[in-house]
């Protein structure tokens, strides 16, 4: 691919503030859309030569019959309130996730006490929708962010097991209060520094188990491979907590940088991402769950950001050509130029997403999601 001549002054973005909570917008009903009576896969859209006409035409028609499962293992998938149409998502597509994560609550160290924020965001009506959906039996595992926290109140955490304790407790009072099937921890990039990754495994593996023992499910988000010597989660933390949680959410995402504009989860780099956790032949290697991507990026001479789904239609409608497939990413992209300049842009397409999920069932792997909602509806039709 040709990127030379582009000057990028992109800033680094972690995954979860794709869309920021500052675009917030209250939840609105989407309009309605005629789905279709075939698959993807019947209509010949799953395809390499991908054109910019046919995702533009084609993106809103899912097949009617949204019960189909075809993906084997779990799948999780985030939703966040800033991004009204994942709600909608998690209700017509239930039948294919097994477990979904709204992005809705934080704990915080108050005082000599833990508190749960973010139960604003919390909506009974859309939860009980999503769990009278069909035949599913769907887990709702609110993602539960450490925000806030100092490296004393971390280290106290590390010292104090009735910290734990105590944690746990409030933990545990939340989700009976809502009615949640368990949480997904989001702690270990914020604590791995104050605790060191024996501590934070001892810390996260004895919440967890406190957790588990009264029935909820515990999902711990981990970051993957980036080169990086000590790597941030490696195959001895994955072993030292494979027991102790029910699934790993592996964030195989984001791996390009301003400096190195491409591909933002190439195939091989995921799989090696997976193979570094678990070797061939470990059961416990289902527990992890391989990140998806359902956002792009647009890079451009003057900056650029990622992309959703309206804005990458957008983008393609000035195009109007097939997109370039990288055979060593197996991602497609595009190049075009408008007022503003030249765009280079990434977004997963059908045939990616076909590879991935071939990746995950061939390793005996799940699948997590981010995010609901920001991804193409005829997405869904593959899972």
């Amino acid at each position: 691919m040709n990127v030379s001549g582009l000057v990028l002054c992109l800033l680094v973005v972690d995954v979860s503030c794709t869309i920021s909570a500052s675009d917030k917008k209250p939840r609105q009903k989407n309009k309605s859309k005629k789905p279709a009576l075939s698959s993807v896969v019947d209509r010949k859209l799953v395809v390499e030569a991908a054109a910019a006409a046919d995702i533009v035409t084609e993106n809103e028609r899912y097949f009617k019959n949204t019960q189909v499962k075809h993906f084997p293992g779990p799948v999780l998938g985030y939703v966040t309130p800033w991004n009204s149409h994942g709600y909608s998502v998690a209700k017509t597509f239930c039948a294919k996730l097994s477990h979904v994560s709204p992005v809705w609550l934080q704990v915080r160290p108050q005082g000599d006490r833990y508190e749960v924020t973010g139960t604003h965001d919390v909506d009974r009506d859309w939860l009980d929708s999503v769990r009278r959906c069909g035949n599913a039996s769907v887990a709702i595992v609110p993602r539960v962010l450490f925000d806030g926290w100092s490296r004393g109140a971390l280290a106290r955490l590390g010292a104090e097991p009735g910290e734990v304790k105590r944690l746990a407790q409030t933990l545990l009072k939340a989700a009976r209060q809502w009615g949640f099937d368990g949480v997904v921890l989001e702690v270990w990039t914020q604590a791995l520094g104050a605790l060191g990754a024996r501590g934070l495994a001892d810390v996260v593996g004895s919440l967890a188990r406190r957790l588990r023992s009264h029935g909820l499910l515990v999902v711990l988000v981990v970051p993957p491979a980036r080169g990086h010597s000590p790597e941030l989660f490696n195959r001895e933390d994955f072993r030292a907590l494979a027991d102790d949680v029910d699934a790993f959410s592996l964030m195989t995402y984001d791996h390009a940088s301003p400096q190195r504009p491409g591909a933002n989860s190439p195939l091989p780099w995921a799989r090696g991402c997976v193979e570094r956790l678990a070797e061939a032949g470990d059961p416990r290697r289902a527990k992890i769950l391989l990140g998806l991507n359902f956002y792009g990026y647009d890079y451009t001479s003057s900056g650029g950001g990622p992309i959703v789904n309206h804005q990458y239609v957008s983008l393609l409608r000035r195009h109007g050509g097939l997109l370039k497939w990288d055979d060593s990413s197996q991602e497609h992209y595009f190049e075009v130029k408008d007022g503003t300049g030249r765009h280079l842009v990434f977004y997963p397409t059908l045939y990616s997403l076909h590879k991935r999920l071939q990746l995950a069932e061939s390793l005996g792997v799940g699948l997590s999601i981010w995010e609901l909602g920001q991804g193409l509806d005829y997405f869904y039709d593959l899972f």
